[in-house]
């Protein structure tokens, strides 16, 4: 029995009739039988032959019943007429296409078989109503229809853009990978080949891609076109060049000496006259194949590395900004210029692109010729970002790339690195298409994706991409190729319908809320997404309530799901719950279990106390929860509480979010300040820095922002004649309530200056009115022991390292010691180190011989607390602020000397410094079983701005140590 792939219930969403005329229709198929021939071109033609192969099988399918006839050159039957007209003449692009129906038959124009085949998919989907959302038989949805019927009329239809592809990655790349490309151009779609695909070697392969009108797509990289030929041989020649004296001029210069080209790490010497030379020639062997009848373009890559050769006549082809930013722009282009003019001159007709990518992203500073192409392969842009969102820390970047190369005026598109998403189930998909529209509105030729497609052949190193990555972006991929081809789509239209399909009924049960909490959550979560790098997936957790309504949703959208009688819509659902589980919710596990430093970002804009927390300063900052019950220490608190800190010199703004499904029932009193708040429903905010040693600032809230404030000396009760001005409000909400508090640093006795580390713990008491409920702490600790507060690191602002990553822009690293490392370091590798494990950001090594040192990493008992033990042996960490004066706060016990020290290296090479090495800034010599608090000040002990610095203790002796803090200080 022939198996169907059968639409249900939500068939009713589909448009069926889609031709503007509302006159006569036509039938193709009545009662299961045909009422339609197929008439396809006279001349031979492999595209025409598969689209009318597709169109019979389509409507012998969706019918349920006989395929109809295929004819050539003139309907002979008394059938209603399908005709395929390639015209040259035709009013339309060369892959766009008319349909036009009336009594004579349907008619689909184009000017290309390309658009033949696209026209008829547009005719199947308009009088049939059948999708194809994914690749396979997994996606395809169509009802099963016994007549089905044109309607008068005319439709004409042009691609928004003339190129649109997607590029295979992680694949064998001899794959057939036929499910993905019919996919592919059904949905309108380009298909782009490399010259052996279509050499009849892989004969499946070459049939696959020459009935569906691949492009042919050649991707040299410098060393083929320098040698001519493929990587593998090109090596072999360019060996043999190597060893003649006279052509090792023809190589990179790195670092003073020729260096051969192995691998795809440097690019020959572009300057050398005999390497445009060669490189000529090696390109228009390129040019040929494209030229032999098929649609093609030369596409000039870089070796994929960012290694240039260094000699003094390459330099000189550099911009001033390229020498500026560490770019070569001007002379990847100046290469591709030199030799691709050459190539031109023979093979007028050839088509030839160069790239915007890795140190030549930028445009030239001269005019690219007009007959050349470009590809720009922007790696590192973000796609949680719009491509012209302000606040982004990538995009404004790019943007100004985009809008130079517009200035350029060539022919561009895009590649997007985009598959991350699909193997962290990261929705994009509103962002991508503006970024799309944001492509059109440049004037740029179209783009696409670089992703691994799910049928593919996988080794077992990438069989994880094919099986992930598109399955996880489903929706951005069908987005686009919807979109490449009509830009003006209508987008709440096509997600409620491909979701509607591609779910069941779990979309309306959980799926379609699932989806929206799920793109709040990633877009509004600070920091970047894209290719290679990402904010902490975990952190996109971190707002109230977000992690159990998203499972609520799935829970709900599993159990709609197992009623739809398409088996495939539970089966969906099921996926998107796994993947949640495997990604989000394992990511944010590991983020919460290693997070053991708040890091707080300065204040950029104003922020006013009413209790919203909608500023820009509190969406960017971290979020920290996870709070412990107080009676059952180590087990998590049933209602979780939600803390964020911004600060400036003269304020700690902090803010927390209670979650209290029982809001209406709160325990709420007392209305005079310094009153016994602590009888209501409370949070309670414990504060020290670290010239306070053992001393800390309490303060505790009622649900109406009523509070009591003291300061608290080391075992004294405290002082509540200390009153704060600060600022507070709190909001009730349906299902939490929260606060806001402005706090005067002048009256803790220190600003807030960007280098230093304070402390903080969170204490809350929830009180009802019909019984007390639960206790719950942040540190999980004793909330009156400073030892066990959490470090909060004054941190700048957000940034991202050169590779695009996000940076850590704390100034001074885990002080705390609480943060674990995820390998311990080479060169630490054989030391006595107990356990074999150590904090984060600290270096260590011995003083003497080995059996007479230790390094531990110790847990305080009953805490999440750590500190480090050293004997005979000494711990650095590097400098990062650069200032005049520090300060190093830090709490011992030992018996022993201690030597602090700073040492002082050259920041790069070629800087000549006075006195290097080590340079002693402060000693204590100690006998102290109990914890001791040590404070000091030093001077820069150099030229910090040329010096990379490294603080560090000796220890003579044996000790503990705990929050060893050093922060710029202003004398």
């Amino acid at each position: 029995m022939k198996k169907t792939i059968v639409l249900y219930a939500v068939f009713a969403a589909l448009a069926v009739g889609l031709f503007p005329c509302t006159g006569a229709d036509f039938a193709l198929m009545k009662d299961g039988k045909s009422a339609c021939v197929i008439v396809k071109p006279a001349k031979d033609d492999r595209v025409t032959d598969f689209a009318a192969t597709e169109l019979a099988e389509f409507l012998g399918k969706i019918s349920n019943g006989e395929k109809p006839a295929i004819i050539k050159g003139k309907n002979t039957t008394k059938l209603y007429p399908v005709i395929f007209n390639v015209d040259a003449k035709a009013k339309t692009s060369g892959e766009g296409y008319i349909i036009s129906a009336n009594k004579n038959g349907v008619t689909i124009t184009s000017k290309h078989p390309r658009g033949i085949m696209y026209g008829v998919y547009a005719l199947l989907k308009d009088s049939t109503g059948i999708r194809w959302v994914y690749p396979g038989a997994d996606g395809e949805y169509f009802k099963v229809q016994k007549t089905i019927k044109v309607k008068e009329g005319v439709k004409k239809a042009e691609p928004s853009f003339p190129y649109r592809g997607i590029s295979f990655h992680a694949m064998g790349v001899t794959s057939p990978v036929k499910d993905t490309r019919d996919w592919m151009v059904r949905n309108g779609l380009q298909l782009h080949a490399y010259d052996f695909q279509l050499s009849g070697k892989y004969k499946d392969l070459t049939k696959i891609l020459a009935d569906r009108g691949a492009y042919l797509e050649i991707n040299p990289g410098f060393s083929n076109i320098f040698a001519g030929t493929s990587y593998a041989k090109a090596e072999k020649v360019m060996a043999e060049w190597f060893k003649k004296e006279s052509d090792k001029e023809l190589f990179p210069l790195i670092n003073g000496k020729r260096t051969f080209l192995k691998g795809q790490a440097y690019q020959p010497c572009t300057s050398h006259p005999e390497t445009l030379r060669r490189s000529t020639e090696g390109l228009i062997n390129f040019c040929v194949k494209p030229t032999i009848g098929r649609d093609g373009v030369v596409q000039i890559y870089n070796n994929d590395g960012t290694g240039w050769c260094q000699c003094d006549n390459c330099k000189k082809l550099d911009s001033a900004y390229d020498k500026k930013m560490g770019y070569v722009s001007d002379r990847f282009w100046h290469y591709v210029q030199t030799i691709g003019k050459k190539a031109l001159e023979k093979y007028p007709d050839a088509k030839i692109n160069g790239v915007g990518y890795q140190n030549f992203e930028a445009p030239p500073s001269f005019q690219i010729d007009k007959r050349f192409g470009a590809t720009l392969s922007f790696n590192r842009v973000c796609y949680r970002h719009k491509i012209d969102d302000p606040d982004c820390l990538l995009n404004p970047k790019f943007l100004n790339f985009y809008k130079g190369w517009k200035k350029q005026g060539i022919y561009i598109i895009g590649r997007e690195e985009i598959s991350g998403a699909g193997t962290n189930l990261q929705p994009v998909s509103p962002n991508y298409v503006y970024l799309l529209k944001f492509y059109k509105k440049m004037g740029f030729a179209g783009n696409f994706i670089a992703i691994a497609p799910p049928d593919g052949r996988y080794s077992k190193r990438n069989a994880s991409s094919g099986t992930h990555q598109w399955r996880g972006m489903w929706q951005t991929m069908y987005f686009h190729a919807i979109y490449t081809w009509n830009i003006h789509a209508d987008y709440n239209k096509e997600w409620e319908e491909m979701n509607s399909l591609y779910y069941g009924k779990g979309w309306e049960g959980g799926m379609k809320e699932f989806h929206k909490l799920l793109w709040e959550a990633a877009s509004s979560t600070p920091g970047c997404f894209g290719h290679g790098f990402s904010a902490p997936l975990g952190r996109c957790l971190d707002k109230p309530l977000v992690q159990q309504k998203l499972n609520q949703y799935l829970a709900s959208a599993l159990k709609e799901a197992a009623k739809d009688p398409d088996p495939r819509a539970l089966k969906h659902v099921q996926y998107d719950a796994k993947r949640f589980k495997d990604t989000w919710e394992f990511q944010r596990k590991h983020y919460v279990e290693n997070y053991r430093e708040l890091r707080a970002y300065e204040k950029t804009a104003p922020i006013i106390i009413d209790g919203k927390l909608d500023e820009k300063d509190w969406k960017n900052a971290d979020i920290i929860t996870n709070f412990r019950a107080t009676k059952n220490v180590g087990i998590l608190a049933e209602q979780q509480t939600f803390v964020r800190v911004v600060y400036e010199p003269e304020y700690f703004y902090f803010a927390a979010e209670m979650v209290e499904p029982a809001i209406k029932k709160v325990y709420n009193t007392i209305t005079k300040r310094d009153g016994p708040v602590w009888e209501d429903n409370t949070l309670e905010l414990f504060l020290t820095h670290p010239d306070l040693g053992g001393t800390f600032f309490h303060f505790i809230f009622n649900t109406d922002g009523v509070f009591y404030d003291r300061k608290v000396y080391p075992g004294e009760k405290g002082d509540a004649s200390f009153n704060s001005s600060l600022q507070v409000k709190t909001r009730r909400l349906a299902d939490r309530w929260v606060l806001e508090a402005k706090i005067p640093t002048a009256e803790l006795g220190e600003k807030c200056f960007t280098g230093q580390s304070w402390k903080m713990n969170v204490m809350r008491a929830r009180k009802l009115i019909d019984t007390n409920g639960e206790g719950s702490t942040l540190t999980g600790g004793k909330p009156f022991d400073t030892a066990t507060f959490l470090s909060i690191a004054f941190s700048g602002k957000r940034f991202v390292t050169v590779s695009k990553v996000e940076g850590d822009s704390r100034n001074w690293k885990n002080g705390s010691f609480n943060e674990p490392a995820k390998k311990i370091a080479n060169y630490m590798k054989g030391l006595n180190i107990e356990n074999n494990v150590l904090p984060s950001s600290w270096g260590f090594k011995h003083l003497g011989k080995k059996e007479n040192a230790l390094i531990a990493w110790r847990k305080f008992p009953d805490s999440n607390n750590y500190y480090v033990h050293l004997k005979n042996s000494a711990m650095m960490n590097d400098l990062v602020a650069k200032a005049e004066n520090y300060r190093v706060n830090l709490k011992y016990r030992g018996k022993g000397t201690l030597v602090f020290y700073v040492l002082r290296y050259p920041a790069k090479k070629g800087i000549k410094l006075k006195n290097p090495g080590s340079k002693i800034v402060h000693k204590i010599q100690a006998d102290t079983k109990d914890w001791t608090y040590a404070k000091f000040d030093f001077a820069q002990p150099g030229e910090a701005e040329k010096e990379r610095q490294v603080f560090g203790i000796w220890v003579f002796g044996e000790f503990d140590f705990d929050e060893v803090f050093l922060a710029p200080v202003n004398k």
